[in-house]
């Protein structure tokens, strides 16, 4: 018969096993002081365990499902998580300069101020096809550009806004006249939704025979872009699940520890 060194007893205390007494140092299955008899068996309503193997394997899940939640964000948004690269052409058109109209409001006092707008022109980039329009003011006097806005739209809803100012070398000739543009990003929608950032464009306009002009543009920058609500929800849902885990596990763990006495 086993017993402690403290006067009171709880007899049969140990459903099925009536030669072993548990005294209150003795604190059973639940404390640290515990005979190899009564391992794994109930006291005061309490089970002592170990931790079951199903939890071990549901926290390598929890890792699993959101390395699969993070892989397939980063695939759907095209890595436009960060900082991404942007280049692209556009060869297109625009009004004649005779088109500019006087916007006061806008663009200031006329002479020599007027507003240019042009149409939509199509392009190609490295982040797929694009479309771009816009309009600016023009000193007819220096060629400076200013109080420009501008849309680029990609396929579906996504699109990102800009300002910008620039110059050109007036008068645009058929042999050609340089132009350089510095837009500076306010936003967009879809995966561009907030995106910040700065492209430059350098062009050459043609002056053409029915006083229309043609232009070839190249742009190239960087999309400052912010993750998707939905990424966001994923890795709070999978941090919580990976904290929940890891807390359960080391409970567990110093559960063992106090098993081991004898």
């Amino acid at each position: 018969m086993i017993q402690a060194s403290v006067s009171t007893r709880f007899a049969n205390s140990i459903p099925g096993d009536e030669n072993v007494e548990i005294r209150e140092h003795d604190v059973g299955c639940r404390g640290r002081v515990v005979r190899r008899e009564c391992r794994d068996k109930p006291f005061g309503g309490n089970r002592m365990s170990r931790m079951p193997k199903a939890n071990h394997a549901s926290l390598g899940i929890i890792f699993g499902l959101l390395l699969i939640a993070l892989l397939g964000t980063s695939s759907a948004t095209t890595a436009r998580a960060a900082t991404i690269t942007f280049s692209g052409t556009i060869d297109g058109f625009n009004v004649p300069p005779a088109a500019a109209a006087p916007n006061i409001a806008r663009c200031g006092p006329v002479p020599p101020n007027l507003l240019l707008s042009f149409p939509v022109n199509a392009g190609a980039s490295n982040l797929g096809s694009f479309s771009q329009t816009g309009s600016h003011c023009i000193d007819t006097t220096t060629g400076n550009l200013f109080n420009g806005v501008s849309t680029f739209t990609f396929g579906g809803s996504d699109s990102f806004f800009a300002t910008y100012t620039g110059t050109i070398v007036l008068p645009v000739t058929a042999a050609g006249s340089p132009s350089t543009l510095f837009f500076t990003l306010t936003g967009g929608t879809g995966s561009y939704t907030g995106a910040t950032g700065s492209i430059t464009s350098t062009s050459t306009v043609f002056l053409n025979a029915d006083s229309t002009t043609s232009f070839h543009t190249t742009f190239a920058g960087t999309i400052n872009t912010v993750p998707e609500p939905t990424t966001m929800s994923l890795l709070g849902i999978g941090g919580l699940g990976v904290a929940i885990a890891v807390r359960k596990r080391r409970k567990s763990h110093r559960d063992e520890a106090g098993e081991g006495g004898i």
